[in-house]
C-alpha cells in the first residue's frame, strides 16, 4: 500500500490522473485476489481512498462515491485497533462534497474527521479537515469563518511541515482579501 501511495502521489503530482487510476485498478484487482480479503482490507481501503481522489479529478463523482463505499465496508473489516485510518474516508468524502458543491455536508464532514483525527492525535489528517472547512465556510459565505480556520491550518501546516495543505491556505486566504 505504501508504494502504490507513493505512486499515485507521483500520477498527481504531474497530473498523469488516467496512468494513476489504471495503477490503482492494477493494484485493488490484485489484492482482491488473496483468498483472505480480510488480510488486505487496509491495503485495499488505502487504495480505493486513492482511486476516489483519482476519480475526483477526472470528473468521475460516482466512481469515487462507490470506491469510497467500498474503502469503508473494507475498514470494517478490520479489528477496532486498526480502523484508525478510517479518518481518510471521511476526509476524501469531504473532498467529494466539496467538489459536487455540497458545502454543508461538506463542513459536517470536516468537523467530524476532525474530531476522529483529534481523538488520535494525527496532524497530517487534521490539516486538511481545516482545508475542508475553510473551503466550506468561503463557499457559504462564513468569510470570518473561513478566515478562522484557514488561519489555523495555515499555522499547523507550517508547523508539520504540510506544504502542499499550507498553498491551500494561503489560496483560501488570499480569496478572502478579494471579497
Amino acid at each position: 500500500a505504501w508504494a502504490v501511495r507513493a505512486l499515485t502521489t507521483f500520477h498527481q503530482c504531474q497530473s498523469r490522473y488516467l496512468e494513476g487510476a489504471e495503477l490503482l485498478a492494477n493494484a485493488i484487482r490484485l489484492l482482491e485476489r488473496n483468498a483472505q480479503v480480510e488480510v488486505n482490507a487496509s491495503a485495499l481501503a488505502t487504495c480505493l481512498i486513492r482511486s476516489s481522489n483519482l476519480a475526483v479529478r477526472l470528473g468521475r463523482p460516482a466512481e469515487a462515491e462507490q470506491s469510497l463505499e467500498r474503502a469503508q465496508r473494507f475498514y470494517d473489516l478490520l479489528p477496532h485497533q486498526y480502523r484508525h485510518n478510517v479518518v481518510h474516508v471521511q476526509i476524501a468524502c469531504m473532498i467529494l462534497r466539496l467538489v459536487q458543491g455540497d458545502y454543508e455536508r461538506a463542513a459536517a464532514l470536516a468537523q467530524d474527521a476532525r474530531l476522529q483525527a483529534q481523538q488520535q492525535n494525527d496532524l497530517f489528517a487534521i490539516s486538511p479537515t481545516l482545508y475542508g472547512s475553510a473551503s466550506a465556510a468561503l463557499a457559504l459565505g462564513k468569510y470570518e469563518q473561513a478566515r478562522d480556520y484557514a488561519e489555523q491550518g495555515l499555522a499547523l501546516m507550517e508547523s508539520i511541515g504540510d506544504h502542499w495543505m499550507s498553498i491551500s491556505a494561503h489560496d483560501i486566504l488570499g480569496q478572502i482579501a478579494c471579497v
